[in-house]
């Protein structure tokens, strides 16, 4: 490939500028900033793309706005004229290419293949930089970089070399100890055997996980038990509070008497009753009034009556007001019985009442008795925790002691390592070397797995058995301080946690009394139901004093009426109703008076008590077979009977109320004896049950304990998980090593090879060209016994005996020796730093540019004017970079 012309539009101080190129040799003059540089760099960026923009590398970016690009034309190999052009701001500096003035889409690594950018960059550019790097290396370096320079073209294979040696050397050697592979095959090592003591520790833990599961399973079913226990415990106490209602109840269903009569029979019988009430006091009535008639006298009792008419009828027109307020306040004063008897409970039990009404509960107690019974579990798991690790304290000393005694009396043994697992980790690497790379790598590894399982195996033991048992002994020791230190933190956590707990216990005690602290969490649900019920109470009873007061109005002024009767009639003791039947009663009597003193027929009272009596015989014969039907053999039976039938309908009323609050309290009939033997046996089943789970809760949490240390490290599974990924990582890194290791054997086989194959003829143009360098002063270069040589006339010598500027034609010769092999991949582009030599070393390096631009394009770019006089002597072409540009 060559370069024909350059055409760029903007790049560094360059605008609109053209660079034609010959197709030989050639030298481009200029003073220093002409330009050299930005050329070169506009080549290069025209080929292989933009720089990015870099603090220690220069921006060729115009500052003026110019587009930042252009143009360039090159020849290839196969004679194409293709033209690149590039620009930083289109399509992100992408090369639009033309082949024979032709758009194509083909690749420009393609077309300018096999040239790349480092070989560009490498090869066929000569830069200071590079002059340096070489010139001032000590001897075997020197040696090595001039090799390197003949069989590649640069240094850089020799490097290559001695990189992959270095990398490998600092990631593994076979007697190594602190590098990376080594330390982790040794822990891979000993991850082995601690999977192996945890493997024979499996069966241990999982026979204790299942205890540990059968425990947790029997404490759920305990817990289920308590709860149950105190679920009737709490029914027990609902029993207490209502056993005497429930007395009462019972006593309703034993005594209520049988009656063969119906409801409604008994209320026909009730009014048969009356009617024959009735007749007989019109008899009497009538009877009394012809007694008057006939002794004509005035009676004390209607003089009586007329005064107090009035009264009479005022209870005669509110009687129904009157009976319903009557019937009200015996219900409300039953109700405030009952009331009462409840309120005497709580003030007798739970010294309730409406002076020292119950205290509300503060959330805050609920939380206090909430920590505190955390705090008494926890203060407990921490006992355990103390004695299970001076168990362990125990064990450790005994240990130690055992130890101590083995050191005394053994002798010193050697052992011997065995590391199957550097071989079979290392072995795996060969498998994925064949696999993954080439049968290189693959052989490669194969003679490091040996080598290293051969070395391990050869390879003494550090440590003598007394050293091991001291290493035991050492970490038992370790082990006791750390155990100690732990126990000494949780014996100092007990000491906060028995505080907290005392100080707890002093600010609930007041609340509590002398109760158990096992029962406080239940008083203080019944306080709070109770409590709740007492103040229903509390409600129920100012509920009744209400309704009392709204129709204690119309009773007072009923007493108010009846009260001139009491002198004149003896009912102030009878109930009200009857008080007001008698009164009624009376008034019957005094109206027929009142109407026979206005008649005054004598003969027609006898007749009308005639009448009366033979209507009291047909009604007594009448109600003769429902009076057998109940057992009634005479009519003045009734009214005690009425009275007993009257009790057993509010008997049974009763008896429905109670059966309705008590019916799911309790659902069977039981006797007190018995009831009271039921509380104690389950205050025992509960009390059995809570101790039964505190002891299963104490063997969980002792097991636990167990798990939790031996599983301290980690569980099986984790150290199969660890023993995977440091597998891995030797894997990996031995395969890292290894392929380091093969490619550095490959690329000193690549150099010996290249050496054998073109080392003839490369020498011979070294020879050619570092004579034509030095004026035939040296007359042959030599690669003999792996060590080069300089033929003078007067005989042989080492390169190592050179002068540097001698050194720096030999550097300049080899690398235009390796050039003169290949084949025409680019042009040659020389930096006037490499013509910093005396003017005889300059003109002969003319001749050589001269001579090898005869079949190569040679681009020189120089500041340096002798070097335009030596090329205008040659007749080699010299153009000049114009001003101002």
């Amino acid at each position: 490939m060559r370069i024909l012309k350059a055409e760029i539009t903007g790049f560094g101080h360059y605008r609109q500028q053209v660079f034609d190129f010959d197709a030989h040799n050639q030298l481009f003059y200029g003073e220093n900033e002409a330009g050299k540089s930005t050329l070169y760099q506009f080549i290069y960026a025209m080929l292989f793309g933009f720089t990015k923009k870099s603090a220690k590398k220069r921006d060729y970016t115009p500052q003026d706005g110019s587009a930042f690009g252009g143009r360039l034309w090159i020849e290839t190999t196969t004679q194409h004229v293709i033209k690149i052009e590039r620009f930083r701001q289109v399509d992100r500096g992408k090369p639009k290419i033309w082949v024979e003035d032709q758009e194509v889409d083909t690749s420009l690594d393609e077309l300018i293949a096999p040239l790349t950018s480092q070989m560009f960059q490498d090869i066929y550019t000569f830069q200071q930089e590079q002059l340096s790097q070489i010139d001032h290396l000590q001897d075997r370096d020197f040696h090595e970089a001039l090799l390197s320079l003949g069989i590649s073209g640069s240094q850089q294979l020799i490097e290559m070399v001695k990189q992959e040696e270095r990398t490998s050397q600092l990631l593994f050697r076979p007697r190594g100890r602190n590098l990376p592979l080594n330390q982790k095959i040794v822990a891979l090592e000993h991850l082995q055997e601690k999977i192996l003591e945890k493997e024979q520790q499996e069966a241990t833990v999982q026979h204790l996980y299942q205890q540990l599961s059968e425990m947790k399973q029997e404490s759920q079913q305990l817990d289920q038990q308590v709860q149950k226990a105190r679920l009737k415990q709490q029914q027990f106490e609902q029993q207490r509070l209502n056993w005497p209602l429930y007395e009462e109840w019972q006593e309703l269903k034993q005594s209520q008497p049988t009656t063969p009569l119906s409801l409604e029979t008994q209320q026909e019988v009730e009014q048969i009753y009356q009617q024959y009430q009735t007749i007989r006091q019109t008899i009497q009535v009538k009877t009394d009034q012809i007694a008057q008639i006939e002794q004509d006298q005035t009676s004390e009792r209607y003089f009586f009556y007329l005064d107090h008419e009035t009264e009479i009828k005022q209870l005669k027109t509110h009687y129904l007001a009157i009976m319903n307020a009557f019937e009200e306040e015996k219900q409300l004063l039953r109700a405030q019985q009952e009331i009462k008897s409840h309120l005497d409970y709580y003030a007798q039990h739970w010294r309730f009442t409406k002076e020292a009404p119950p205290q509300s509960i503060d959330e805050q107690l609920y939380e206090e008795l909430t920590y505190l019974e955390q705090n008494q579990m926890n203060h407990q798991q921490l006992s355990e925790k103390i004695k299970w690790y001076q168990e362990q304290q125990q064990q450790l000393e005994v240990d130690v002691t055992q130890l101590e005694e083995r050191l005394l009396n053994l002798e010193p043994e050697t052992t011997t390592i065995k590391s199957p697992l550097v071989v079979a980790s290392l072995g795996g690497a060969i498998g994925v070397g064949l696999f993954f790379f080439n049968i290189w790598l693959g052989l490669g590894l194969i003679v490091v797995s040996i080598g290293y399982a051969t070395m391990r195996l050869r390879h003494k033991p550090d440590h003598t058995a007394i050293d091991l048992l001291k290493e035991q002994w050492q970490a038992q020791l370790a082990k006791s301080a750390q155990g100690q230190k732990e126990l000494a933190s949780l014996r100092q956590e007990y000491e906060v946690l028995n505080k907290q707990e005392n100080e707890r216990i002093q600010r609930l005690q007041p609340f509590f009394g002398n109760a158990p602290q096992e029962q406080w969490y239940e008083i203080l649900q019944t306080y709070q139901q109770e409590s709740t019920r007492f103040y229903e109470c509390i409600e129920q009873e100012k509920e009744i004093q209400a309704k009392l007061a709204t129709i204690e109005p119309i009773l007072t002024q009923t007493l108010s009426l009846l009260k001139p009767f009491y002198a004149w009639f003896s009912i102030a003791t009878l109930p009200l109703d009857q008080q007001i039947q008698m009164i009624f009663s009376f008034d019957e009597e005094m109206q027929q008076i009142k109407l026979e003193r206005s008649q005054n027929p004598s003969m027609q009272l006898a007749r009308e008590i005639q009448a009366l009596r033979q209507q009291e015989k047909t009604l007594l014969e009448d109600a003769k077979e429902l009076f057998d039907k109940g057992d009634i053999t005479q009519i003045d039976e009734v009214p005690l009977l009425l009275k007993q039938w009257t009790t057993r309908r509010e008997n049974v009323k009763r008896q429905v109320e109670l059966e309705q609050m008590l019916g799911q309290l309790f659902p069977k009939p039981i006797k007190k004896a018995r009831w009271e033997q039921n509380i104690a046996e389950n205050e025992k089943m509960l009390a059995d049950y809570l101790l039964s789970y505190k002891e299963q809760t104490l063997k969980i949490q002792r097991l636990e304990l167990e798990l939790e240390q031996l599983q301290e490290d980690g569980t099986l599974d984790e150290w199969y998980q660890r023993r995977a990924q440091l597998e891995d990582e030797v894997r990996q890194m031995s395969v890292t090593w290894a392929s380091q290791k093969v490619h550095a054997a490959l690329l000193t086989q690549l150099a010996t090879t290249r050496s054998e194959d073109q080392f003839p003829q490369l020498m011979a143009r070294v020879s050619e060209y570092f004579s034509l360098l030095t004026d035939q002063r040296y007359q042959e270069v030599l690669f003999y016994n792996k060590e080069l040589r300089i033929v003078t006339q007067q005989g042989q010598s080492d390169i190592y005996q050179l002068s540097t500027g001698t050194k720096d034609q030999l550097i300049m010769a080899f690398r235009f020796a390796y050039l003169a092999l290949q084949q025409n991949y680019g042009p040659v582009i020389i930096d006037d730093g490499w013509l910093h030599y005396d003017h005889k070393r300059k003109y002969h390096l003319a001749k050589l540019f001269a001579n090898f631009g005869q079949d190569r394009q040679v681009i020189c770019l120089s500041s340096d004017r002798e070097m335009v006089s030596y090329y205008q002597e040659l007749q080699q072409e010299v153009k000049m970079f114009k001003e101002g540009m």
